[in-house]
């Protein structure tokens, strides 16, 4: 088990030097820092003109918190697809290598990624749109982060195993991002969807970990906070052992239709 927690950490960093040795410093910090500002600052005074400022704090929380979603959703989803893209997914797909420590591998560092993208946009809120820590859990508001983090990527194996299947998974990874975006209860409760949408908020590990960044953040203690984290934990296995089901089944059927290379 050593030697396998050792070949996972190798992995990951290499997975994330492959992901980003090709990015300008100047673009990732874009996206890591200025992005993630002016989207916040427009929800933010969206919700001041439109609900007052009293919602401001609720808003700048969700939104700070969704941040996890663009690294564990959209950049778990992304891997495959750009192991096609750069011709490496026959060469990979062909090796004995482990398919369970593949996705892990590739899973992790998006987690510790999402997890400092989430507080880049709590230090935002804290900073420039009046929300207060003073009475916040910090123990509690980082495991929530991490399980936030975590529970996501099995959405996001979910949507990467279908790039072996499929030409081009992009629209439906940005479709499920919006979705993502629209029903976790980031800039509105959930209980203002309509009631046939709701059953698909609630099958979604972000919207119970906003919840309870909340309540981190207004003072909860980690147990106040657990029934939310179990919920979240429990989705993101039955999600996640889901995502590497089809990750087997489309990888059969891409060998057996020839899309492995198909971008």
């Amino acid at each position: 088990m050593l030697r396998q927690l050792a070949l996972l950490q190798r992995t990951s960093v290499i997975v994330f030097q492959a992901l980003y040795s090709w990015l300008d410093p100047t673009a990732y910090i874009i996206i890591k820092f200025v992005v993630p500002f002016f989207q916040m600052s427009f929800f933010v005074f969206l919700a001041k003109f439109t609900l007052g400022p009293d919602k401001l704090a609720y808003v700048a929380i969700g939104n700070a918190v969704q941040f996890v979603a663009f690294n564990t959703l959209m950049g778990v989803a992304i891997t495959m697809s750009g192991e096609k893209w750069f011709g490496t997914l026959p060469v990979l797909l062909t090796t004995p290598a482990s398919r369970l420590l593949m996705f892990t591998s590739r899973a992790t560092v998006h987690v510790l990624d999402g997890m400092m993208g989430a507080v880049i946009g709590l230090l935002y809120a804290g900073l420039f749109f009046g929300v207060s820590f003073a009475q916040a859990n910090l123990l509690t508001l980082v495991v929530v982060l991490f399980f936030a983090s975590l529970t996501l990527t099995g959405l996001g194996l979910i949507i990467a195993s279908l790039s072996l299947f499929i030409r081009d998974v992009n629209q439906i990874m940005n479709v499920a991002y919006l979705v993502v975006f629209l029903l976790c209860g980031i800039n509105f409760p959930v209980e203002q969807l309509p009631v046939w949408l709701r059953p698909v908020a609630y099958v979604i590990p972000l919207t119970y970990g906003i919840e309870a960044a909340r309540q981190s953040i207004a003072g909860a203690p980690l147990a106040a906070v657990g029934n939310q984290l179990l919920v979240m934990f429990i989705l993101f296995l039955v999600e996640g052992v889901l995502g590497y089901y089809l990750f087997l089944q489309f990888e059969r059927l891409a060998k057996r239709h020839g899309t492995l290379e198909v971008f």
